[in-house]
């Protein structure tokens, strides 16, 4: 009888070491399943991310060709009015690097006003 106790927990011992490799089996691969998911997602998102950046990239290079045209097609029909303006900002632009280089309060208080004249006067020409 004692032989047959024995046989019996070294088979109970093997079935439960078995059923131990088949569980750790399992979670194996349900961790390798998870990561390629993981993964495919990523590489979706990535795949998405991409794609919206270069419609925004489209649409503003679209705005922007469409600006320069009509600012070019201003400056050929207006051509005093854009010299103008290409003078006034380039006094702003002036003052401003002008501001950066000294501390004068002089330039800090004639840049903001210079500037917004020169704003409104644009605008007022691209109306």
């Amino acid at each position: 009888m004692a032989d047959t106790t024995t046989k019996s927990t070294t088979e109970q011992g093997q079935l439960g070491s078995a059923a131990r490799q088949v569980r750790e089996n399992r979670s194996e691969t349900n961790r390798e399943s998870e990561w390629k998911a993981a993964k495919e997602r990523g590489a979706e998102m990535v795949g998405q991310a991409k794609e919206t950046v270069n419609q925004a990239y489209q649409r503003a290079s679209e705005s922007m060709s469409k600006s320069l045209d009509q600012a070019i097609g201003y400056g050929k029909d207006n051509p005093g009015k854009a010299t103008l303006i290409a003078f006034g900002a380039g006094i702003g632009v002036g003052f401003i690097i002008a501001s950066n280089f000294s501390a004068r309060s002089r330039t800090r208080r004639m840049v903001p006003p210079v500037m917004n004249a020169i704003s409104q006067i644009a605008k007022e020409f691209f109306r």
